[in-house]
């Protein structure tokens, strides 16, 4: 790795850790869970509140803010396929495989943007999309991740966030808080 990148991804790790320390600094929660993959992240309760999981998931955060703007982060278990050589090179290839069965689910879907998501240390990749064609809202995101590379257990964070109205400044600040927190996610076993 050349030096321009090794100091990139020294800036992304000590952006990640001072993004959780300004989290757990001012107030946070942290949501665990410890069966396979064990992991843990930061919420602001103020603004996101645990809620039971629904079938599949390993943990589920909901969100309510004004004039009806809702937010969901659900976390699933990701079993990627064996492969060979960096997760980072990986995970675009599965991030396109995963993108087909969303369209298979929603046939309109628009993709709105896509690219490598490192949480914290661990490798990711993240789809953006809207379930509509020239739909404003709602705005969905999938974060695949996991602890290292050649590791295959890993997380599927699915971002969702809607709102009836358009989004107002004070939204765009609480939305900014709300995706923190799963940024915050830290492998812990």
């Amino acid at each position: 790795m050349s030096a321009r990148g090794l100091a990139a991804a020294g800036a992304a790790v000590v952006l990640a850790a001072l993004a959780a320390f300004l989290l757990l600094r001012d107030g946070s929660a942290t949501a665990r869970y410890d069966g396979r993959p064990a992991f843990e992240l930061a919420y602001k309760p103020g603004q996101l509140r645990t809620v039971a999981p629904r079938a599949g998931e390993l943990l589920r955060l909901r969100g309510d803010g004004a004039d009806g703007l809702r937010f969901d982060i659900a976390v699933r278990r990701l079993r990627l396929p064996p492969y060979r050589g960096d997760a980072s090179g990986f995970l675009p290839v599965y991030a396109d495989h995963h993108l087909r069965a969303l369209r298979a689910a929603a046939p309109g879907l628009v993709l709105r943007q896509e690219g490598k998501a490192n949480i914290a240390d661990a490798p990711g990749y993240a789809v953006w999309f809207r379930p509509v064609p020239g739909a404003r809202r709602p705005l969905r995101s999938d974060t695949l991740v996991v602890p290292r590379s050649g590791a295959r257990d890993g997380l599927l964070l699915a971002y969702r966030q809607a709102k009836p109205t358009a989004l107002t400044e004070a939204d765009q600040d609480v939305i900014r808080d709300v995706r923190e927190a799963v940024r915050s996610v830290r492998f812990t076993g």
